[in-house]
């Protein structure tokens, strides 16, 4: 009959998809030590739970204890590898997987890429670093320098990998840590930029440093939870700074997702702001006599100044290596 025969053509149809589902290898490494534990070869549509059943039939950790990243992404139960790009990823695919009990045990030290920037492979190197030394209760550490919350984040061996300069910590935002408390959208030191706009600012200039002609260091907005922040209070009008609105309004400013990544981190208020990446320099900027510098990298900075976005260099952000 005609109802068998499309029933019959329908089957093989789904046969022929399976055959044809492009395969990928998935390396598994346990983020507390480091270490692989799995390799799986999964399917283009089989989904993350599904991957978490896999771990738990090999070494016995619980579905719902797990936790998946991938380049400091978490891993949504549900979506598949195409919804992170793996199909187009030509080398390793290295997920990491850590327990609930690993990281809610450490007062929520979790750092996680929020919405769904690309990332490199250097930066997701240095994220991972990050992470294994708030394992081992290495503590973000306050710059010197600024008059904003920026802090060095280092891997196991105390090496600074990255720079976070939390959104609610900037000048004149509500926890700033060096005395310049406000509310946000206010003046801060620039007229010209409100509080809670710089960090944006700052991931709005790599991202429009094309081919990275000026030199922007991989720069991303991320969510870190850790008890060396500074937490304060809450911002006017009932906003609280460690609220789920928070992540809302920065994804519309944005027009990102605000993910499954938010609300990860245990116990520990959200952070929200910019992660660079650490560029290794003698001092800052201010500190050296104009005729130090090469004429064409000053003419890329005031390039990138001139751009419509970000208005947020000074001299203090400017390492030089003169």
């Amino acid at each position: 009959s005609d109802v068998y025969k499309r029933q019959k053509s329908d089957s093989e149809n789904k046969d022929a998809n399976k055959v044809h589902a492009k395969k990928i290898d998935l390396t598994i490494i346990y983020q507390k030590t480091n270490k692989p534990i799995a390799t799986f070869r999964v399917s283009q549509w089989e989904n993350f739970n599904s991957v978490k059943e896999r771990i738990c039939k090999l070494h016995g950790y619980s579905v719902k204890e797990q936790r998946l990243t991938y380049k400091s992404l978490v891993l949504n139960n549900q979506k598949i590898p195409e919804d992170y790009g793996m199909l187009e990823e030509k080398g390793e695919i290295i997920i990491y997987l850590s327990m609930k009990k690993d990281y809610e045990g450490m007062l929520g030290q979790v750092i996680c890429t929020f919405g769904m920037m690309e990332i490199s492979k250097e930066m997701e190197n240095r994220l991972n670093a990050i992470q294994i030394g708030f394992n081992e209760k290495i503590v973000p550490e306050l710059t010197f320098e600024g008059t904003s919350g920026a802090y060095f984040l280092k891997d196991r061996d105390k090496r600074p990998m990255c720079v976070f300069k939390p959104i609610d910590e900037e000048a004149f935002a509500p926890n700033n840590p060096r005395g310049f408390i406000g509310r946000f959208g206010m003046p801060s030191l620039r007229k010209s930029i409100l509080s809670g706009e710089a960090c944006i600012r700052e991931v709005a200039a790599y991202l429009i440093d094309h081919n990275r002609f000026s030199g922007v260091p991989e720069t991303l907005l991320n969510t870190i939870s850790h008890p060396s922040f500074q937490y304060l209070g809450e911002v006017e009008n009932g906003l609280s700074v460690r609220s789920s609105k928070l992540s809302n309004n920065i994804a519309s400013m944005l027009n990102f997702e605000a993910s499954e990544n938010s609300n990860q981190a245990g116990k520990r208020p959200i952070k929200y702001g910019s992660v660079q990446a650490f560029v290794e320099s003698n001092d800052i900027a201010e500190n050296y006599s104009e005729d130090m510098f090469n004429n064409d990298e000053v003419h890329k900075i005031c390039l990138l100044y001139t751009s419509p976005s970000p208005r947020d260099l000074s001299t203090s952000r400017m390492p030089s290596s003169a």
